[in-house]
């Protein structure tokens, strides 16, 4: 607790927030009390003076009540009893000075007229007293008395209200400014300053951070950070995208670079030899000679050779017609005149210099071929994709628009190489590349010849399928394509495994516009993402309604998580050695407030895939923790819990202290909380992963490999993750008892995690006969409709009990 308040303490003082806030909290606070004192002092001063006045009269009633001026002696004995009467005088009814005592009063009755009034019978005061005059009636005797009254034990009532008030007031206004910026801090400022140090984490590093404001509170603030971080997310992928293009291009322009410098130096240093030659011709490799005006060749170097085979002038030494045209133009300007010519495949630029004075003309002849085959290279990289040498997005939309308009109908599919980024991130850049180059030349041995091929990214790839004049003719191209892709092939001795996904847009049946029919591929593409690899779709209206659809339901999702509309349900799991209930898995569902229950398969892939998922990983633990200890207080038992995690959540900044967190809030033991991951995950920067999971694995967690052999299984990878079970997938289950197939992949992974030390469970069960093999094979855990259906909370609690 003490650390708990050092830490509160030290986020204040380092916060140059709260330091404002509270200086300005208790100034304003300060000020409003001082505007309170001024009224309750008068008033209780007042009120004081007022009682005082009320009891010295009463007093001196009492004083001399019975009493007569013939009795003064004994009357100035009683009244100086009065320890407040300090003096006076007496005055008979005629105003005759009958008595003096004590100390003398400075003025006489008549004097009281123009004295000004202090309050009621009280009229002039000096530092210590007050003067008064009781006349006969108050006194209720037959004299009146103008008398001398101390006014210390007042000025002391009112100084002791003065310290009690400014005690009271500095006590309640630490005690405000303390409360008010508590308050503040926990509801205001907390969440503003964590905003703040998550940004300020992000400084300069935002390509690689994962998480961005991590403390959203459930209040607009919440909405407000939840929002920056969706525009942190989207900034990310594009400058992950960015990063990657620029790459790329860094690549490509450090290539040409060092051509340029080699092929620029190799020219100064041809310069160089041409110029230091130039005083001796014989033994300059370049074509050098000297002829007159009438075209005769008055001399030539050994290089001419080949010049002179091409223009026939090897044997009569005389240049051709045209040749002395321009031999004559260059005297006649005299100026010397460049041309370039081809000869035998080889580029030559020819340098005629006139010697007017002499009437013949210089020759000197460079050759440039290595020059020009440079600049065709560059011409070439500006409209072809420098790996592949496939047409880029630039040029292939220039070529599209000049075709299309001669075109009656045909087809635009987007080809997306689905395993580019598993290959590159798992094999390396360099094999990726290949992979890349392999798919263009199978791509450019199966078109037609009139096809449009281009290849805008990494991994995606454009057909304009002139050749196709009918959607029958366009599926089958489409199916052909997959069937090619979906064989294996070797690069550098690995054995890779492709698909891909295509979308076909129709012209002109679709659009005729050319970026709005990039567009309704590009559609089609996701959708046939969305139905799963190998496939293609060709666009529909229908299309651009469901991502529509998408987009609104990524908005509704985006309320439900902060409105808290999502819950979990709970799958049993039976152990078949046990026959007994021994936990269940997690799983999200949406209880929409207009649209009622929607399915997973509509949500979870967009949760997924976006920043949201950060957003419910504290709550998915926290939820399950709870209906842990809930079933644990009502004496059912410890079950444990599996709670599904994304690449994006392993990956997540925080998730080791939400882990952290979770088991000392909840005071649960952390072999109860068992965390599932899928083999994509699994191998998705697979040794950070494994840097990841050790961790989790070491505060106690149980951990899990899910739909284990459904994607790129590594076994190299799976005997270094720290699972401790392998969760058999439903594909293989489902079909085990007709499919001998099945059976003994079931039992292949069954006898594997034997031998890595693994417990294995089998999901989907629905049949007794499918549990019977199971427990023939050994396989340790089920999960399936025969167990029992997802279940809700109260739903699972008695199903707890009646097992």
């Amino acid at each position: 607790m003490i650390d708990k308040h050092k830490h509160w303490f030290k986020n204040v003082f380092n916060c140059k927030l709260c330091w404002q806030f509270s200086v300005w909290l208790f100034i304003v606070i300060f000020i409003a009390e001082l505007l309170l004192l001024v009224p309750f002092y008068t008033l209780f001063r007042k009120e004081h003076i007022a009682l005082f006045e009320k009891n010295a009269l009463e007093a001196a009633r009492v004083l001399t009540a019975d009493y007569t001026l013939s009795h003064s002696e004994q009357l100035e004995n009683n009244i100086l009893k009065f320890s407040a009467v300090k003096g006076g005088i007496l005055y008979d009814l005629e105003g005759n000075v009958v008595k003096k005592f004590g100390i003398n009063p400075k003025v006489s009755p008549a004097d009281f007229e123009e004295l000004p009034v202090i309050n009621g019978q009280f009229y002039y005061k000096d530092d210590e007293h007050y003067y008064t005059l009781w006349n006969a009636r108050e006194l209720e005797a037959p004299f009146e008395m103008v008398a001398i009254v101390d006014n210390t034990h007042l000025k002391t009532t009112l100084s002791d209200f003065i310290k009690t008030y400014w005690s009271i007031a500095l006590l309640l206004l630490i005690v405000l400014t303390l409360a008010s910026l508590l308050i503040s801090y926990y509801l205001l400022i907390r969440p503003i300053r964590n905003a703040y140090l998550s940004i300020q984490r992000l400084e300069g590093n935002l390509p690689s951070a994962i998480t961005y404001i991590d403390f959203l509170p459930s209040n607009e603030l919440g909405f407000i950070f939840n929002v920056v971080n969706t525009t942190f997310s989207k900034l990310q992928l594009t400058l992950h995208e960015l990063h990657q293009k620029t790459r790329e291009l860094n690549i490509l322009n450090e290539n040409l670079e060092i051509q340029v410098d080699q092929r620029t130096q190799k020219l100064n240093d041809a310069n160089k030899a041409l110029a230091a030659m130039a005083l001796f011709p014989e033994q300059n490799q370049n074509p050098t000679f000297r002829v007159n005006a009438n075209g005769n060749i008055i001399y030539a170097n050994k290089a001419c050779k080949t010049l002179f085979h091409f223009w026939s002038c090897e044997k009569t030494n005389i240049l051709p017609a045209e040749w002395i045209q321009v031999l004559n133009a260059v005297l006649l300007s005299k100026t010397h005149k460049q041309i370039e010519i081809l000869v035998n495949g080889h580029a030559f630029l020819l340098d005629f210099i006139p010697i007017v004075a002499e009437n013949y003309v210089n020759v000197y002849a460079i050759d440039i071929s290595e020059r020009k085959r440079i600049e065709q290279e560059n011409r070439f990289l500006q409209s072809h994709n420098p790996l592949t040498k496939i047409f880029n997005r630039h040029f292939f939309k220039l070529l599209f628009d000049e075709k299309k308009s001669k075109s009656t109908f045909f087809g635009l599919l987007f080809l997306h190489m689905n395993d580019y980024i598993p290959i590159s991130q798992h094999l390396g850049q360099a094999v990726a590349d290949k992979f890349l180059q392999h798919s263009a030349k199978i791509l450019k041995s199966n078109i037609s010849k009139e096809d449009l091929l281009g290849h805008f990214s990494s991994y995606l790839f454009a057909i304009a399928a002139y050749h196709c004049h009918s959607i029958e003719e366009l599926d089958n191209f489409a199916l052909h394509l997959i069937s090619i892709f979906s064989r294996e092939f070797i690069i550098d001795s690995y054995t890779l495994h492709s698909s891909i996904n295509i979308g076909i847009a129709l012209y002109p049946t679709d659009q005729t516009d050319t970026e709005l029919l990039f567009q309704f591929a590009d559609m089609a593409l996701l959708q046939a993402h969305n139905v799963g690899v190998n496939t293609f779709q060709f666009y529909t209206p229908e299309i651009n309604q469901q991502l529509l659809k998408h987009h609104e339901l990524y908005q509704d999702l985006h309320r439900a998580v902060l409105e808290k509309q999502l819950t979990l349900v709970y799958q049993p799991q039976l152990s078949l050695h046990t026959n007994k209930i021994i936990g269940a898995e997690t799983l999200i569902r949406w209880h929409h407030p207009a649209k009622g229950l929607i399915s997973p398969d509509e949500f979870i892939t967009i949760l997924e895939n976006s920043s949201l998922i950060f957003l419910i990983t504290e709550w998915l633990f926290e939820t399950a923790a709870k209906m842990h200890n809930r079933l644990k207080e009502k004496g059912l038992g410890e079950f444990r819990l599996a709670i599904n995690l994304t690449a994006k959540q392993l990956n997540q900044e925080n998730l080791l202290s939400i882990l952290i967190k979770t088991i000392e809030k909840f005071s649960i033991k952390a072999k109860f909380i068992e965390i599932e991951i899928t083999e994509r995950v699994s191998l998705t920067e697979p040794e950070k992963c494994i840097k990841t999971l050790n961790s989790i694995r070491h505060l106690g967690f149980q951990l899990a490999l899910d739909d284990f052999g459904t994607d790129y299984s590594s076994l190299k990878y799976l005997q270094k993750l720290p699972i401790g079970k392998i969760k058999i997938d439903k594909s293989f289950v489902e079909n085990v008892l007709e499919k001998q197939e099945n059976q003994k992949i079931v039992k292949a992974i069954i006898q594997l995690a034997k031998e890595l030390n693994l417990k294995t469970l089998a999901e989907g069960i629905e049949l007794p006969q499918q549990v019977e093999l199971l427990k023939q094979l050994e396989c340790d855990e089920i999960q399936g409709y025969l167990v029992s259906m997802p279940l809700d909370e109260k739903a699972f609690e008695e199903f707890c009990k009646n097992k």
